[in-house]
């Protein structure tokens, strides 16, 4: 298995499946989707960064990839509260 599929499924047990998403359904398809469009553009942001701060900058290079964790982490606790919310019943 890949690293990026590990991701993915990582994501998956620790955002959505706790919510009760099963792996069949449009969301998980849809999401699935767009976690490796992210992932794809992520690299590609990343070998872009080093290039632009020349690859040699070991410094650059870890405040790019320090960044994007923040970011990324940010990014899955918001995500994780925004699924955990109680969810407004539907009126008849």
């Amino acid at each position: 298995m890949g690293v990026i599929r590990e991701t993915w499924e990582s994501f998956f047990n620790d955002v959505m499946k706790p919510c009760g998403v099963p792996k069949d359904c449009p969301q998980y398809i849809e999401m699935r989707k767009a976690f490796y469009a992210g992932a794809g553009s992520t690299f590609k942001l990343i070998v872009e960064g080093l290039i632009e701060t020349d690859s040699q900058d070991e410094e650059a290079g870890t405040r790019l990839l320090d960044g994007l964790k923040e970011e990324f982490d940010a990014y899955k606790d918001e995500l994780k509260a925004s699924l955990n919310r109680p969810r407004i019943p539907e009126e008849n």
